[in-house]
């Protein structure tokens, strides 16, 4: 498995957000519409694939990060999502420190997220702290947390 960027608007892209579709929304009895990934341009994009660095591999996973305007060294994290097929493998942390590694290149410093009330323990196993500022998301409860890049 590796991780690498994905374009924006490239095939790839459009299967992440397959993915995200299949696997986010449908679930919640909803779609991901154009609102949804608006303006992702300026977002950066990240799948976990299946292979060694250089193979074209499945797609097994996707993520993106958010540059926060206000903030030049925050990124929030957005959209993670490893197909059902493939959880319990280790994907999901590959997936993350994959990107997190990526967008500590890019200069970011600290990331945040805002996580589905399931999904808290696995970002708490990867080193994410709950800052107590919860909010409801797509008529789900979500917990803030954040953690400092490497």
């Amino acid at each position: 498995m590796h991780v690498r960027s994905i374009t924006h608007g490239s095939d790839e892209y459009r299967l992440a957000c397959d993915l995200r579709h299949r696997f986010l929304r449908v679930p919640l009895g909803l779609v991901l519409t154009a609102k949804d990934v608006a303006r992702e341009e300026f977002q950066y994009h990240y799948g976990l694939f299946e292979g060694d660095p250089g193979d074209e591999g499945a797609l097994l996973g996707s993520v993106s990060g958010k540059p926060d305007p206000d903030d030049t060294i925050t990124v929030r994290i957005r959209q993670m999502v490893v197909d059902d097929a493939h959880r319990g493998r280790g994907c999901g942390r590959a997936l993350l420190t994959g990107a997190e590694r990526l967008l500590a290149e890019r200069g970011f410093r600290r990331s945040i997220l805002y996580a589905r009330e399931e999904a808290a323990p696995f970002y708490e196993r990867c080193g994410y702290v709950d800052t107590n500022e919860n909010a409801v998301l797509i008529g789900l409860p979500h917990r803030r947390m954040r953690k400092d890049l490497a």
